[in-house]
C-alpha cells in the first residue's frame, strides 16, 4: 500500500460534513456523490484502489459541492483551494511535480 498521510481522508470528511449539514433536499439530489464521498472514507485505510475508485467520480462530487449554498459554499470553495495549492507545494521537489516516473 502507498504510503498515506490521512490529509485527504481529513479533506474528505470536512467535505462529507458540509454535504450533510446543507439538508435533505441536497442529499436527494445529491445522493450518489455523497455516497461516493461516504464509500471513499469507508474504505480509505482498508482498500488501496479506493482512490482510484474515488477519482473516477471526483467531477460529480466536485460540481455537488458548487450546489451548496450560504457559508458552506464559500467553506467549500475555499477548502478546495486550499486542499489543491497545499497538494501542488508538497509535489514542488519532486520530479515532473509528482507525475514523473524518476
Amino acid at each position: 500500500m502507498e504510503d498515506v498521510s490521512g490529509l485527504g481522508f481529513a479533506f474528505w470528511f470536512g467535505v462529507l460534513g458540509l454535504m450533510l449539514m446543507q439538508g435533505r433536499n441536497f442529499l436527494r439530489k445529491y445522493v450518489f456523490e455523497t455516497g461516493l464521498v461516504g464509500f471513499y472514507l469507508a474504505t480509505y485505510w482498508m482498500i488501496e484502489v479506493t482512490a482510484r475508485i474515488f477519482e473516477s467520480g471526483l467531477l460529480l462530487v466536485l460540481l455537488a459541492g458548487l450546489s451548496l449554498t450560504g457559508w458552506r459554499r464559500l467553506t467549500y470553495l475555499s477548502a478546495v483551494l486550499a486542499f489543491g495549492g497545499l497538494s501542488w507545494i508538497l509535489r514542488v521537489g519532486q520530479p515532473a511535480m509528482g507525475f514523473g516516473i524518476g
